[in-house]
């Protein structure tokens, strides 16, 4: 995975002297992806000084996309919640400076799963057309699929807890006795055992498959599904470049100071609290506060030596579930698929059988084409991308050997080539180029541990898992992104970033203040 030069910033050189505002308290940020620009955006917003320290040559972290020959492939954005400016996510975006200049598709079929019998399910982003879809599946579970469709639009209400920002919120009487109850019933509750409430099996195997995260919480089923009724889970045309290029822009204007290609090593600790960094070359850069905006893994082992944090902080690691290691495989197709359904999501094709592939055991495959973004590839052609859990150890390995790697992600991307052609005739011939991004790509590109693109799963034990946002015994040093709420994503980043803000001005006796962006 490469970067498109095409948006990469001149970098700021990193310095030890202080900012020209030498009254108010400085703010040094570990990472530029969506959770450290949000800390910063909101901080200068609250007089704080900001410098963002970024080790590659472009903002965004995991929200970011690459250029091949003439097509974009990109490795994050599917929908964003908040499309909506009016909702309380759309907010918070609107104040980042998120949704200016954006172009929003709201795809009228959310996900499709293909049968190997030929048999298609549609889950549409209209609940109607849903529920009418799903009993032509399966009359037999009208019962069950009523009640789906009626918790759905229980969590699109504008008291639920899909739709809020702030958390405090959660703490008042009449959201309690709402919302808990509902939790206790289904909050426990997988995709994976959800799903076989449904009697009729090719039903019970589309509902599931279409997800592929079988210990996903239905919670956030039912909130999906939710968003996308309402509006509020658009795709931003031109993807995760112009989505953290808009960020970007908004920082910089707020005052924030972005140090690209600059690579923190160290933490610097003076009597039990985090006085700010050590850059590498060893340039030393002083802070009132330090923020881990990105992997916490690589905070606390390598630039914290393992010395902070406590043990039930660290027990994460061995505890909580992460959202599996994928390898994603990209084609440039000199072809339109003008007779494909816009899809949000992915399309779940079932495999006549199970075949190993990428170094794991695979039922199907999760295949999207992107026919709704003609940014992404030249006229009369496509981007067609296939996402696949992928086994970290395994691909790890491999990247000891650099030839046994490249040959590894040839053959990933042959073997997805040969089923995407069973499907598509004349698909193979199509192909103008192929990328394979794989866990070890995620994991140098964003130091994330193991890979993980979006942190902490959110599996029944952990979608409601507070997390804390410091490190045990040690001062000012603050905690911000998808390592720290469980559920990742975009929103992640910019809620956590205002929240921490917040403490910060609780901390300072400051009244928090916000600006929307023009």
């Amino acid at each position: 995975m490469t970067t498109s030069s095409a948006t990469s910033s001149t970098a700021h050189t990193a310095s030890a002297t202080n900012p020209a505002n030498s009254t108010a308290k400085r703010i040094a940020i570990i990472g530029a992806g969506f959770a450290g620009l949000s800390v910063g955006c909101y901080a200068r917003m609250n007089g704080y000084e900001v410098d963002i320290f970024e080790q590659h040559d472009m903002v965004g972290g995991l929200c970011t996309a690459w250029e091949r020959q003439g097509y974009t492939f990109d490795g994050c954005i599917h929908w964003l919640v908040g499309s909506n400016p009016d909702s309380a996510m759309g907010h918070l975006w609107r104040e980042l400076g998120v949704l200016r200049g954006q172009t929003f598709v709201d795809s009228e079929v959310f996900q499709v799963a293909e049968g190997r019998d030929g048999r298609r399910l549609t889950f549409y982003s209209d609940l109607q057309r849903l529920r009418a879809e799903m009993l032509r599946v399966a009359p037999e579970d009208r019962g069950e699929i009523d009640r789906f469709i009626a918790l759905v639009e229980k969590f699109g209400r504008p008291d639920s807890i899909g739709n809020l920002t702030d958390m405090s919120v959660m703490r008042r009487p009449s959201w309690l006795l709402t919302w808990v109850p509902v939790f206790i019933k289904y909050g426990r509750l997988t995709i994976h055992q959800y799903a076989q409430r449904f009697k009729n099996p090719f039903l019970r195997w589309a509902f599931e498959a279409s997800w592929d995260m079988p210990e996903f919480s239905i919670v956030g089923v039912f909130m999906t599904y939710a968003w996308l009724a309402a509006k509020n889970a658009g795709y931003p045309v031109g993807g995760s470049l112009k989505l953290a290029g808009a960020l970007e822009q908004r920082a910089r204007e707020l005052g924030c100071r972005i140090h690209l290609g600059t690579r923190v090593e160290k933490v610097l600790v003076e009597g039990g609290k985090a006085v700010g960094l050590r850059l590498a070359g060893g340039t030393e850069h002083r802070a009132d506060y330090v923020v881990g905006a990105g992997d916490l893994h690589s905070l606390i082992y390598q630039l914290l030596d393992g010395t902070h944090g406590s043990a039930r902080q660290k027990g994460f690691f061995d505890s909580c579930p992460i959202f599996e290691p994928i390898i994603l495989l990209s084609y440039g197709v000199r072809r339109e698929f003008a007779d494909h359904p816009l899809v949000a999501s992915y399309v779940a094709l079932q495999l006549p059988e199970e075949r190993v592939i990428a170094g794991a055991p695979h039922r199907q495959i999760m295949y999207r084409i992107y026919n709704f973004d003609p940014t992404f590839a030249p006229a009369g052609s496509t981007v067609v991308q296939v996402m696949l859990q992928a086994p970290y150890e395994h691909w790890k390995e491999l990247a000891k050997d650099r030839a046994r790697y490249l040959a590894a992600k040839k053959q990933a991307a042959a073997d997805v080539a040969d089923i995407l052609e069973a499907r598509f005739p004349g698909f193979k011939a199509a192909i103008a180029v192929t990328d394979v991004a794989s866990p070890t790509t995620f994991e140098r590109y964003t130091w994330n541990w193991r890979g993980s693109f979006e942190g902490w799963l959110p599996t029944p034990k952990s979608v409601t898992l507070r997390m804390p946002k410091t490190l045990e015994g040690l001062d000012g040093l603050y905690l911000a992104g998808q390592w720290v709420q469980p559920g990742g994503g975009l929103p992640s980043g910019a809620m956590t970033g205002r929240q921490l803000v917040q403490t910060l001005c609780r901390r300072d006796g400051k009244e928090f203040h916000t600006s929307l962006s023009v």
